[in-house]
C-alpha cells in the first residue's frame, strides 16, 4: 500500500452534498449516516464499504428520578416493559450502519474488568403489554424519546415498537450541545443514543460516563455508587470484575439502562483506498490506517 502525504478533512453536514462530492471524486471517503446510505453506496462499482468493531454502543436510558415529569418511569415494571418492547436484534440488523450485533452489557469483552451474569429481557411485546397493565398503565402513556447524532433512525424504530405495546412515543432529535443542555435541565424522559466508550478501554470508563455525575445518572442507586468506588481502587482484575458484574446485574434487575447493539465504525471508500490493520487498538479508527493501493 501507498501511504498518503496529506489528509484533508472537509466538513459537509448535508448527506446529499456528501454524496455529490463522493460520486464526483472530490472526496475519497465518508462515513454513511444510515444503513440505507451504506447499502446504496455498496452497489456502486467505484466504491466499497468497510465496517469494523469499535468500542461504541447503542443504548436506551430512562429517567427513573422523575426529573422530567414522567412518574410512570419510576416503576421498574414499566421500565422492564419498555425494554421488552424493543427488538434489539432487529435494530442491530436494520438500523445501525455496518456489522452491528446485539450487546448484553454496557461494556465490551475486550475491555479490562468487563463482566456480567444477567442479560436484558428478551423481546416480548405481549409480555410488555401485560406488565404495563399490571403496573396500572393498560392504556399506555406519552413518552418523549431523545436521540442525537446518528441514532435517529434507530430511535424512530424504537418509537414504533413502543407504540405497538401502547406507549405513545415521539422522537425529539437534538444536536449534541442542545442535548447536553436538555440533560442538565433534567428534561430527558428517555434517550436512545450511540456512545463511544473506548477512550479508556476499561469497564470503569463506561460506568463513569453513565453514573459519574448527577446530570448523567438516571438511576441514583447507592449500591452502584459504592461498587463503582470500590472497583476503581482495586488492582486485582478478577476482584474488579466481581464489582462490575454486580453493577451490570443491578442495571438489568432494575431496568435502568438497556444495552442494544454495538456501533461499528463504517466507511465508504474509493475502490483504490484501503483501511490497513490497526496499528495499536483494534477497537478504534485512526488516520494511520488509510492507504492507497499500489
Amino acid at each position: 500500500p501507498i501511504k498518503f502525504k496529506r489528509m484533508r478533512g472537509i466538513p459537509i453536514p448535508d448527506a446529499q452534498t456528501q454524496s455529490a462530492h463522493l460520486l464526483t471524486g472530490s472526496i475519497d471517503a465518508l462515513q454513511p449516516q444510515t444503513l440505507d446510505e451504506m447499502e446504496n453506496y455498496a452497489k456502486l462499482p467505484d466504491l466499497k464499504v468497510v465496517s469494523k468493531d469499535q468500542f461504541s454502543l447503542l443504548w436506551l436510558g430512562l429517567d427513573t428520578r422523575n426529573r422530567s415529569g414522567r412518574p410512570e418511569l419510576q416503576d421498574a415494571r414499566v421500565r422492564k416493559a419498555i425494554f421488552m418492547a424493543i427488538d434489539r436484534k432487529g435494530i442491530a440488523e436494520n438500523f445501525v450502519p455496518g456489522r452491528s450485533r446485539v450487546i448484553d452489557a454496557l461494556c465490551f469483552p475486550g475491555m479490562l474488568a468487563c463482566a456480567h451474569n444477567k442479560t436484558p429481557p428478551a423481546y416480548d411485546p405481549a409480555g410488555a403489554r401485560k406488565l404495563l397493565a399490571e403496573a396500572g398503565y393498560a392504556n399506555g402513556f406519552d413518552l418523549e424519546l431523545v436521540t442525537r447524532g446518528l441514532s435517529r433512525p434507530a430511535g424512530i424504530a424504537m418509537t414504533g415498537q413502543l407504540r405497538a405495546v401502547g406507549i405513545r412515543a415521539e422522537i425529539k432529535h437534538m444536536t449534541l450541545s442542545a442535548y447536553r443542555d436538555y440533560r442538565e435541565q433534567g428534561k430527558i424522559q428517555a434517550i436512545a443514543t450511540d456512545s463511544p466508550v473506548g477512550s479508556t478501554p476499561d469497564a470503569s470508563n463506561v460506568m463513569l460516563q453513565q453514573f459519574g455525575s448527577a446530570a448523567r445518572d438516571f438511576a441514583v442507586d447507592d449500591d452502584i455508587q459504592q461498587w463503582m468506588s470500590a472497583a476503581i481502587g482495586i488492582h486485582d482484575v478478577d476482584k474488579r470484575k466481581e464489582y462490575y458484574a454486580k453493577i451490570h446485574d443491578r442495571i438489568v434487575e432494575q431496568a435502568y439502562l438497556l444495552p442494544i447493539a454495538t456501533w461499528p465504525v463504517t466507511w465508504v471508500l474509493h475502490k483504490d483506498l484501503d483501511l490497513l490493520p490497526p496499528t495499536w487498538n483494534s477497537a478504534t479508527m485512526s488516520a494511520h490506517e488509510f492507504a492507497w493501493k499500489k
